[in-house]
């Protein structure tokens, strides 16, 4: 299971770029996952691309609640759950 987490999220950051605009040097990632286990990939994705990623953890609540506070001006490329039930409800608050 942990194996399958690690290559969507592995995917998925090797796609954001694509989305980045030219002048950002950063990918800005909020996270519910514990720190020891995304950081890991983030610095495998740095080493291997040259773009940092800037992450900021927490719970999930905290996280939707600071994503509907900055509402379209958020810093934030990616939101990463825990589950797919926290990434739907996510979607139900359109942030």
């Amino acid at each position: 299971m942990l194996h399958r987490f690690l290559l969507l999220i592995l995917g998925a950051l090797f796609i954001l770029p694509l989305n980045v605009s030219a002048g950002s040097e950063d990918i800005i990632v909020y996270s519910a996952r514990k720190e020891h286990l995304i950081k890991p990939l983030f610095d495998l994705y740095t080493k291997k691309t040259g773009v940092t990623i800037k992450y900021i953890t927490g719970s999930e609540g905290a996280l939707l609640e600071r994503l509907k506070a900055e509402g379209r001006n958020t810093a934030a490329d990616m939101l990463i759950t825990v589950d797919a039930g926290n990434l739907w409800h996510a979607a139900q608050e359109d942030v």
